[in-house]
């Protein structure tokens, strides 16, 4: 037998042997899509929290500048009390 016939032959074995009737191949398949459409939620759920987690991260930012400013402030007053 040559490569390819032995491929062939290797290939019908296979066929033969094979565990999955198609009903079996068309419920992985609705499995499948079912997953996709999990992980695509889940991508979204993601991208959205990601998306508030920046928002409040610029916030914290924000009112941490805020503080500073405020701490500044304050220092400069002393020394103008002081001086």
């Amino acid at each position: 037998m040559d490569v390819k016939e032995r491929e062939l032959a290797r290939k019908r074995e296979i066929f033969a042997t094979q565990e999955f009737s198609p009903s079996d191949v068309e419920r992985i398949k609705r499995n499948r899509q079912e997953l996709q459409q999990h992980i695509d939620l889940l991508r979204n759920d993601t991208q959205e929290l990601e998306k508030q987690i920046c928002e409040n991260e610029m916030k914290i930012s924000k009112q941490q500048e805020k503080v500073r400013e405020a701490e500044n402030q304050g220092t400069e007053n002393e020394r103008e009390a002081v001086g």
